[in-house]
């Protein structure tokens, strides 16, 4: 409960700066006045069915409504996204609680709380919090439904997957991961219980792409997913998006003449993992130096290195088997999909912040290590104590695993 406090003040602060007027990384972004702009337009009589869920300004609906409740001013909407940034720490460290010890629910609580970007990025009008926060509930009732083998928390996680699509058309595809939940439920020894959890998971899950795709939510950063009636045209557009990428970096070579292009299947296969580390290191490959990147390259090292590290040791369980399944994929899909979605490298890197909760969580073993060699009093003693409270407790029929790797 102490490090939600903190987190909570903590952005708090930075919503205080901010409305003085100290600029920091994503205070000035294009988007935050996009965002305003538009949310005076829907305070000014524009209603709910003016809504366009096709495009990104669902986020400067929220922003109206909050305004128009709190007084009119943009502190309430600045207030309120930091309170979103913090219970994107809460609903991780209830997924570490799940299966993992305390010492590691702590781990992860204060390693979040106190991420610089994650901090800024709760302080400003970006929508980057509710696209997290969703992606974080869906992870978390994705886990307990792993657990419970019980379909009404697929359901939850279903719908917190489709509020994220609302905000950020990528959160369409966290219909994969959550597939991979649904047949993890199953249960071997009772064909009745597990036919009713596949049949009730698979209409759920039904029903979220339908929608998803009859009224195109997210169409704008997805069109890719919605726009494509067969393989071969999703194959084309995936070509010229990357082709539309990589080409100005090439291009910047003196030597180089003319356009870069993939012009064949295994060529965009090829090219996948220079996506991947562009993505998730993507200050690293930055021609220039930006004052904020100080914090920027510290920051994609520690949790690029992390995932990485942890996706090379897949015979080293950290959670149970299935569990380890749904989170990997899960961070993996979402991965891929910003790595071909983000063209250029602050987009990138913002991109990169939207999965770092997922990461942490899938990293809590390694998260748990770097923090007992770097500030071991947080997560010892009487902090491992103050952290059994920090969280309601987990029902009787979730058991703590070991702190070393899990068996299935």
């Amino acid at each position: 409960r102490n490090i939600l406090w903190i987190a909570l003040l903590l952005r708090f602060t930075f919503v205080g700066l901010n409305v003085l007027g100290f600029v920091f990384p994503g205070a000035a972004a294009s988007d935050v006045y996009a965002y305003a702009e538009y949310s005076y337009d829907y305070g000014a009589g524009m209603g709910f069915e003016d809504i366009d869920v096709t495009q990104s300004f669902v986020w400067s609906w929220v922003i109206a409504v909050v305004r128009v409740t709190t007084g009119g001013s943009l502190v309430g909407p600045l207030l309120f996204n930091a309170l979103l940034g913090a219970l994107v720490v809460y609903f991780a460290a209830k997924t570490v609680q799940l299966y993992r010890p305390a010492t590691e629910v702590l781990a992860v609580a204060w390693l979040l709380a106190i991420a610089p970007t994650s901090v800024m990025n709760s302080a400003t009008l970006l929508r980057e919090n509710a696209v997290i926060l969703p992606m974080a509930m869906s992870m978390y009732f994705g886990c307990k439904a792993l657990h419970a083998k019980r379909y009404g928390f697929l359901i939850l996680a279903t719908a917190a997957a489709m509020a994220s699509t609302v905000f950020h058309g990528a959160g369409v595809l966290i219909v994969v991961p959550l597939v991979v939940a649904l047949f993890g439920m199953s249960r071997p020894k009772e064909m009745g219980k597990t036919i009713t959890i596949l049949v009730g998971g698979l209409l759920c899950i039904m029903v979220f792409v339908f929608m998803a795709f009859e009224y195109e939510i997210g169409l704008s950063k997805a069109h890719i997913l919605y726009r494509s009636s067969n393989p071969v045209e999703m194959y084309e557009m995936f070509r010229e998006r990357t082709n539309y990428i990589l080409d100005p970096l090439f291009s910047a070579d003196p030597l180089y003449h003319g356009r870069f292009q993939i012009s064949s299947l295994p060529g965009l296969i090829a090219i996948t993992p220079y996506m991947v580390f562009r993505f998730m290191f993507a200050p690293l490959f930055d021609a220039g130096f930006r004052v904020y990147y100080a914090i920027a390259i510290p920051s994609v090292v520690l949790w690029g290195g992390m995932f990485l590290w942890r996706s090379l040791r897949l015979r080293k369980r950290y959670y149970p088997k299935r569990v380890d399944a749904f989170l990997l994929i899960y961070a993996w899909i979402m991965v891929l999909v910003y790595a071909y979605g983000s063209s250029s490298i602050s987009q990138a890197y913002r991109h990169f912040f939207k999965i770092v909760p997922l990461i942490t969580v899938c990293c809590a073993v390694d998260v748990q290590r770097i923090i007992a060699r770097v500030a071991p009093r947080l997560i010892k003693a009487k902090s491992v104590a103050n952290g059994r409270r920090m969280m309601a407790q987990p029902s009787g029929n979730i058991a703590t695993v070991p702190q070393r790797s899990v068996s299935s």
